[in-house]
């Protein structure tokens, strides 16, 4: 996940889902995908997802900026 908002500049990272993050990851262990990639890249299929369902942009108060 962090390697995808990191990916996308001006991207708040909080748009993106630990749900979705969560679920791809074990779609990935079930079905033993990405085993051997063609081609290795530091997003992969869990940021690709991440990345193609992003929550909507809304605005919410933190009492300490994420680090």
């Amino acid at each position: 996940m962090a390697y995808a908002a990191a990916g996308r500049p001006r991207l708040d990272p909080d748009r993106i889902s630990f749900t979705i993050a969560q679920e791809t990851a074990r779609d990935q262990v079930t079905i033993a995908a990405g085993i051997l990639p063609g081609e290795i890249t530091l997003v992969g299929a869990i940021g690709h997802a991440v990345l193609d369902s992003l929550l909507p942009v809304r605005r919410r108060q933190r009492a300490k900026a994420r680090a």
